[in-house]
Order: structure tokens, then sequence, then C-alpha cells
């Protein structure tokens, strides 16, 4: 996938000028433009579609197991907790996910929503690169089917560059940035909420009845 990537990024800018590409906001489109013709933006624009979708999809399915872990440690609404009992699937917290990301759709700000998005996920990547330094050394005795490629080096190269992408970002857009931030905060209420609700709540009594194991 990365070297796709880099092949595509490597025929932009054989074709554009680096002036074009920061003009234009369908790079590839533009690209099959001067290729084919219409024709050739259009095909290239289907198939953008096809992988926004395709991506859409994988992206509801997997976060959906965010609030999903969250209600089964009594931090979420216990409903998201529940699993289909046919496809074995968090089918109510798929639902929420669906309806939050439709509210965030049709507000229409789809510079903005895409700004915070970036921006906050990268603050997430960040976390999670640097989670495997913190179980590394706390928890040594976890199974490992899968060790970091690299380690110490490859995950700390890539802190780095996502420590220099946030503070780029947070210096040329600093308004989104800042309010990608207050975005992510505003949840530390609702935590500290829920984790006062589990502590008062009898052992067991954030399990749901009937529950099954997800699909992995």
């Amino acid at each position: 996938m990365v070297a796709f990537y880099m092949l595509a990024n490597w025929a932009y800018f054989r074709i554009l000028s680096p002036a074009d590409v920061g003009a234009h906001k369908l790079v590839a489109a533009e690209m099959m433009q001067r290729i084919q013709g219409p024709v050739g933006a259009s095909a290239v624009s289907l198939a953008a579609m096809i992988s926004i979708f395709a991506a859409l999809n994988g992206s509801i399915l997997s976060g959906a197991r965010v609030p999903y872990a969250a209600a089964r440690d009594g931090l979420f609404f216990r409903s998201a907790a529940r699993v289909h009992p046919a496809f074995h699937t968090p089918g109510v917290s798929i639902l929420m996910l669906t309806a939050w990301s439709s509210v965030l759709v049709l507000s229409g700000k789809y510079d903005e929503l895409f700004d915070f998005v970036i921006f906050g996920s990268w603050i997430l990547y960040g976390m999670a690169t640097a989670s495997v330094f913190v179980l590394r050394r706390k928890r040594p005795d976890l199974p490992r089917p899968y060790r970091t490629l690299g380690y110490p080096v490859v995950p700390l190269l890539f802190l780095v560059g996502a420590a220099l992408l946030e503070i780029s970002t947070l210096w040329t857009i600093p308004r989104q940035s800042a309010a990608g931030i207050v975005l992510i905060l505003l949840g530390l209420p609702f935590y500290f909420y829920w984790r006062g609700r589990r502590s008062g709540d009898r052992p067991g009594s954030d399990v749901l009845p009937g529950n099954q194991p997800l699909v992995p």
C-alpha cells in the first residue's frame, strides 16, 4: 500500500507542477484530465468515490469498537456494549457512530471537519505508538505475536514525525487546531463522570447479560 501511495504521488508531480498540485483540490482528476481528457478524469473520480466509500465502511466498522470497548469497561452507555446475536458485531455502537457521523456531515463544514480529523487522529497515532514503549517497560510479560519492526528506532522516528506534523498544523491553521484540541478535551468530563459512576456500581453490574464475543 505504501508503494502504491508513493507511486501515485510520483505520478502527480510527474505530470503537474507543485503550483498545480497546490491549486487543485482534485489532483488525481486533474492529472488524468491532462493525460486522457474528460474520460480519464471521470474514471479516476469514480475510482476515488469507490475508494472513499470503502474506507468509510472500514472506518465505521472499526471505529465502532471504541465506544463498544468503553461501554464494556463501564465508561459509556451500556447499550453500546450490546452485540448483535446473529452477526456478532457491536450493532448499537455502529448505529451510534453512524448517526453522529451523519450529523457532522450535514453540518456542511467539510474543510474544518477534515482538519479536526487529521489533527486529532495524529495525536492518537502518536499516543498509540508511544504505548509500545510504555508496554515494553511496564508489561514485559505480555505475549507479543507481532513485534514492532526496527524497535526502538522506527517507532521513535514515527513519534518525531507525528510531533513535527502536529506542530506544523498548529502553526498553519491555529484556529482549527485549537478547536480540535478543545473537542478532544470536551470528552474528559464525560470520562470522569462515567468512571465515577462505574466505581459506584456493584461489582459485575456493568456486564450485560447474554453478550457474545465480537467477530475478530
